[in-house]
């Protein structure tokens, strides 16, 4: 038997996205901070620091905005797809 999604709930799957790739966001900062911090020729601007300590949070933001709008979309054109199945 074939089975189609036909709706996403909106808000809960934008929630569980941002929240991943707010999660591998953090997972990286160490990563990204640590080689600057290694370096003793040269000094770390407080402001890059900022922004790399900001980022996972404002990507999680901008991914959970972009989730709600992209799920948005694929529920309309799942809509019309399903009911255009029915007839």
């Amino acid at each position: 038997m074939k089975r189609q999604v036909v709706r996403f709930s909106i808000g809960q799957s934008s929630k569980v996205i941002a929240l991943l790739y707010g999660a591998l966001g953090l997972l990286f900062v160490p990563i990204a901070i640590l080689p600057a911090l290694l370096d003793s020729r040269q000094t770390v601007p407080t402001g890059v620091l900022g922004l790399y300590l900001c980022a996972p949070f404002i990507y999680a933001v901008l991914e959970y905005v972009f989730s709600l709008i992209g799920f948005w979309v694929y529920n309309l054109i799942a809509g019309v797809s399903a009911a255009s199945n029915l007839s």
